[in-house]
């Protein structure tokens, strides 16, 4: 339904009828009529115009749409039956696939939430830290693994709300708190985001299209496709996204990010071979 919403052409009540429908979906599209209304700040016929406007004939009709979608979207095992024939018999056309799905998505980010997003990084006075989920905590240390090369002050979170939680409730207005979150979406990326953004930090959450909870705590959302034609999903979108984000990060910070560069080379003589 996501992709069906991003196609319409849609009124400015029925795009706040779309902000909330993303900002919780799926549990936001089967909320009620009133319910979205009220959220919107819209009448209870824009939600329902809202429903035709993307293709559907009532707002049950959009809500049983919704239903649908979910029978196929339960995780690894719902999707095994949904996979296009032969979508792993090549190497290049299922990299193609994967590849078109991601540029696809990168391409819709809007360049303003890109810049906000390179400002979090590169702002020096507070520290960036990055939390993911069972699967995306490899991107969470991707991103604090490489911008810990360019700048002071990164550190990945492995256990937020744990053995990290003292470390997370210490963030202030000066830090960057970096949430990857993606279906299915996981409370403890959305508890962090949570708390970070009410001790003031700026949030930023990398997410899929559907949109993680968390994104209602969020300063800057950038979502980014994970499909693939595997019942498991892709994280190349997202790995594509945080080299572009370093890139852009290395280029903001000029002269400061070859001083780091500068100070990590002798550190690891020893340890490097070539």
């Amino acid at each position: 339904m996501l992709d069906a919403i991003d196609a319409a052409e849609l009124r400015p009540s029925e795009r706040r009828v779309a902000r909330v429908i993303r900002s919780d979906y799926p549990a936001s599209a089967l909320s009620t009529v009133a319910a979205i209304a009220d959220a919107a700040g819209v009448s209870n016929p824009t939600v329902v115009r809202f429903a035709k406007a993307i293709g559907h004939g009532s707002f049950s009709a959009m809500q049983d749409a919704v239903r649908a979608e979910l029978s196929t979207r339960r995780g690894p095992l719902g999707k095994l039956d949904h996979r296009p024939a032969g979508a792993t018999a090549d190497l290049a056309g299922f990299a193609r696939a994967v590849a078109d799905a991601a540029v696809s998505s990168l391409a819709r980010i809007p360049a303003t939430e890109l810049d906000a997003a390179v400002d979090a990084l590169v702002a020096r006075k507070g520290w960036v830290l990055t939390v993911g989920g069972r699967y995306s905590r490899v991107l969470a240390a991707h991103l604090a693994i490489n911008l810990a090369t360019v700048r002071p002050r990164v550190q990945q979170l492995e256990d937020p709300l744990g053995r990290s939680l003292t470390r997370l409730v210490d963030v202030d207005a000066r830090d960057t708190v970096v949430v990857f979150d993606s279906a299915r979406y996981q409370r403890s990326s959305v508890r962090a985001a949570e708390l970070a953004s009410a001790r003031g930090a700026t949030v930023l959450l990398v997410t899929d299209p559907g949109l993680s909870p968390a994104a209602r705590h969020a300063s800057v959302v950038l979502p980014v496709a994970d499909a693939a034609p595997t019942p498991l999903d892709s994280a190349a979108g997202a790995v594509l996204l945080v080299d572009y984000l370093v890139a852009r990060s290395i280029d903001r910070l000029g002269d400061a990010a070859t001083a780091r560069l500068q100070q990590w080379e002798p550190s690891r003589e020893g340890e490097l071979l070539a």
